[in-house]
């Protein structure tokens, strides 16, 4: 922030010679690891009139910061008065590696998840999480040695080519850029599913979660501790025959996702019968206009899909290799008439990617994946093409009937309708 009010004084002093040189009201702000936490907190510090931790120091920034990066940040090295960073209304995009070595967990999904929309003004936030991308190779400096020297417990063996991680910023940080300073809003798609760039991308496996301040939600599971309620007015909750339902702040490897969820599971060694979970929206409904999409974010969960002290009948067979998860999404209008699609129309839910760092993976406590969310997107119109009957534009309920997995564990959260393009 010191070093923008630099270069506001050059930009307005007729005798400098980068005078007027300069667009003040387009301002980026990119840091990697230490420096991505430290981008968020001069974001928070911007619209603040003095320093959270001594008052007796002001501040008078003020500046026109419309977008956020971060490469593989810390999280909470700093807290503003020992709490975790806040930011609303922020562009925010984040980047992160499977095989980082140094900042093992995705720290900046914990920043990501803080970020508030309040509908006044128009932001998004989007992370990126690059399986098999280390914590260095995002630059040309800092190379394949994620401690700062080659030390032998490092696994690099299936870290990426460096040229392909850095492809993949290229891609993205210009593309951010390019959206939230320049208004090219033709790049969104991008960040709502890296498929959208697959010419310009190396092979590989993404995984993208995405919001903004436009989506109208119907349960982002944050407004009490009553699994029943929902965030839309009127809306409730029931699950059926589920085997593990609640809701909380998940952890990741090395700290909490800062983002309450709904961890649900469902076991046919538990319950026989079709287990679903369900948000009825209340007699109101939500809204749909033209190109309108039913969204959410979803994750492996990483647990076992039996409830504590269940024990299953024993059986000599080998356990099931962790297989792809796929289950029915069923729109309801407000005549009542159901549309169904499959997850997979979109993209079954993978097994958490698994990253291991270290040669022995002890050192680390032999914490080798995390809950990493990747957004889905099912457009109305789609419902409607699978059911003419279904009135896309007035939804009053959504229903996930497991019946296409036998048994799986799932982190849910952010379900709500996204306008059209």
């Amino acid at each position: 922030l010191e070093h923008l009010v630099q270069w506001r004084r050059w930009n307005s002093d007729p005798a400098h010679p980068m005078f007027g040189k300069v667009d003040m009201e387009r301002i980026g702000l990119m840091g990697h690891s230490r420096g991505g936490e430290a981008v968020a907190v001069a974001a928070a510090f911007n619209g603040l009139s003095h320093y959270p931790d001594d008052a007796t120091l002001p501040f008078d920034y003020g500046f026109k910061i419309g977008a956020v990066a971060a490469i593989a940040p810390v999280d909470g090295q700093y807290k503003p008065r020992e709490r975790p960073t806040p930011l609303k209304d922020t562009n925010y995009f984040v980047i992160h590696g499977s095989l980082d070595g140094d900042v093992t967990s995705f720290m900046g999904a914990s920043q990501f998840s803080r970020i508030a929309f309040t509908g006044q003004t128009p932001a998004l936030k989007a992370q990126l999480y690059v399986k098999d991308a280390n914590h260095g190779q995002f630059n040309t400096g800092w190379g394949r040695d994620d401690i700062g020297m080659p030390w032998p417990v490092l696994d690099k063996r299936r870290i990426l080519d460096p040229n392909a991680q850095r492809q993949i910023a290229k891609v993205y940080f210009s593309a951010f850029l390019q959206m939230t300073l320049m208004g090219r809003e033709g790049y969104r798609p991008l960040f709502e599913d890296p498929r959208r760039g697959a010419a310009w991308l190396p092979e590989g496996y993404l995984a993208a979660d995405y919001a903004d301040s436009a989506t109208r939600w119907a349960a982002t599971f944050e407004e009490d501790i009553n699994p029943g309620t929902a965030a839309a007015p009127g809306a409730r909750i029931t699950g059926r025959n589920l085997s593990v339902w609640r809701e909380l702040d998940v952890g990741l490897k090395w700290a909490p996702l800062d983002s309450q969820v709904a961890q649900i599971a469902w076991d046919d060694r538990v319950n026989k019968a079709q287990a679903s979970y369900s948000v009825d929206l209340g007699p109101v409904g939500l809204a749909a206009g033209p190109g309108a999409a039913l969204v959410f974010s979803a994750s492996d969960a990483g647990i076992s899909s039996l409830p504590d002290g269940f024990e299953p009948p024993k059986v000599k067979a080998k356990p099931p290799k962790p297989a792809p998860l796929d289950w029915t999404v069923v729109a309801i209008d407000a005549n009542g008439v159901e549309a169904r699609l499959p997850l997979s129309r979109d993209q079954a839910l993978y097994p958490q990617i698994k990253g291991q760092t270290r040669l022995f993976p002890e050192i680390d406590g032999g914490k080798t994946a995390e809950v990493v969310m990747r957004r889905y997107r099912l457009p109305l119109a789609d419902f409607a093409a699978a059911s003419p009957a279904f009135d896309p534009t007035r939804l009053t309920a959504l229903r996930f009937d497991f019946d296409r997995s036998k048994r799986g564990a799932i982190v849910l959260d952010n379900i709500g309708v996204a306008p059209g393009a």
